[in-house]
């Protein structure tokens, strides 16, 4: 992966405003949210990357820290109010 957290971001957002950012660094792992203008959530790891559409503009996201190492975000949209989703749930790539 080699590349930082900003160039990851920098290549995968091009095409909608970002609206909401949340992180989180546990030793050497880290996990950032990512929500987008367009309804595109994406979640990069340490390890890989994951990539959800829940159609609907992102206001605000967030990790939920107490399932930690599982990936779990709460998202809260413009019209679809608050949604739970499970890593388990998005597309991952490596």
């Amino acid at each position: 992966m080699g590349r930082t957290i900003a160039d990851r971001i920098d290549k995968r957002m091009e095409f909608s405003w970002v609206l909401s950012i949340d992180y989180q660094v546990k030793g050497k792992s880290h996990i950032t949210a990512i929500g987008l203008r367009s309804g595109r959530i994406t979640v990069l790891t340490s390890f890989g990357d994951y990539h959800y559409n829940i159609h609907s503009m992102v206001n605000k996201i967030a990790i939920v820290k107490e399932r930690y190492p599982k990936i779990v975000v709460a998202v809260g949209t413009h019209g679809e109010g608050i949604k739970i989703i499970d890593g388990e749930a998005m597309n991952f790539q490596k």
